[in-house]
């Protein structure tokens, strides 16, 4: 690499060669030659930021001298003699050398993070699968507390979109929380990957699609993928076998939510929901929202009393009914 930085040093600025010549990183090309390391989490987190430092720079220096490459073959245009067209001929064949070379480094240490990642179970952005199945649940565990109103399905259905994504730079939360310390996130590599490299990530893309997929098959869903704009959404399909058979309510009122949550006060269940031994308040929302057949924010609602209120109608309709079944149950 300094061969090519000294090459080049008349393209950067002096705070950028300066960067380049403070960076601490080590350079490996196999996973044999890293030093056995303690295992401890400080010390995976230690070698990758040093891969990091590496790679940025690498990745740096790469943008740097692709554009160049752009600017000396524009170059070529208005030359005055075939001596000058020679000589521009001859420094754009070195820049596109270099620019070579410098796109191996890059994915020689892509690879070596991925070997590193495969023995460590060290997750990142483009880990292999394994170490991404063995993270699956913290990542779930995250995406359901940060989302409340979510359930396990809008999670996967959010996995599938990310992976589906061809946004180099797109990012999950829920990842980054269980790495936080995942400093490529935000490092567009890939599009200086070879077309070996490439494929490599896109089959390990492709294997925790499929994870995903029988994961949203025992949820009894299938999923079925379509296009908005440039992006690939997916929608979910409930399997028959999974699909609940209505329930008969022949000889029974059509009640709405309100008239429904008004006789379930009267029952004294919203008491009982309020005392349930938990100190998450969404929790006892959820178990609303449960036993009523409707979503939490609508079952919050509806115990804060920010909900459309009963009409008199409605009212009357339901003491109607149950004095024509001779249940006396009043107001609370």
């Amino acid at each position: 690499m300094d061969d090519i930085n000294n090459e080049l040093d008349k393209y950067f600025e002096q705070n950028e060669l300066d960067f380049f010549s403070n960076l601490t990183g080590k350079s490996y090309k196999y996973t044999s030659d890293l030093n056995p390391i303690d295992g401890s989490s400080k010390a995976k987190d230690d070698l990758y930021f040093d891969f990091f430092q590496v790679l940025l720079s690498t990745v740096i220096i790469a943008d740097k001298i692709s554009t160049v490459i752009t600017q000396a073959s524009k170059d070529f245009t208005g030359l005055d003699s075939v001596e000058n067209l020679n000589k521009e001929s001859e420094k754009y064949k070195k820049y596109l050398a270099n620019y070579t070379k410098i796109k191996e480094e890059i994915n020689d240490m892509i690879l070596l993070i991925f070997d590193f990642s495969k023995r460590e179970k060290y997750f990142w952005k483009d880990c292999p699968t394994e170490v991404y199945i063995n993270s699956f649940k913290n990542i779930k565990t995250y995406f359901l507390e940060s989302n409340s109103f979510s359930n396990e399905l809008d999670f996967i259905k959010n996995e599938i979109e990310y992976f589906l994504s061809d946004n180099d730079l797109d990012t999950n939360l829920s990842h980054l929380n269980e790495q936080s310390n995942d400093y490529l996130a935000l490092v567009n590599y890939r599009k200086f990957l070879s077309r070996e490299t490439s494929q490599l990530f896109q089959l390990e893309k492709m294997k925790k699609i499929q994870f995903l997929r029988n994961e949203l098959k025992k949820l009894g869903h299938l999923d079925e993928t379509y296009a908005v704009g440039d992006n690939l959404k997916i929608k979910l399909i409930q399997l028959e076998e999974f699909k609940e058979e209505d329930l008969q309510l022949s000889g029974l009122p059509k009640l709405n939510v309100q008239q429904r949550f008004e006789l379930f006060k009267r029952l004294g269940f919203e008491d009982i929901i309020s005392k349930l031994d938990t100190d998450k308040q969404m929790s006892k929302y959820k178990i609303l929202a449960l036993i009523m057949g409707i979503n939490p924010d609508n079952a919050k609602q509806l115990h804060n009393r920010t909900y459309k209120e009963i009409s008199d109608k409605d009212i009357n309709t339901l003491n109607e009914y149950l004095v024509s079944q001779s249940v006396m149950l009043k107001s609370k």
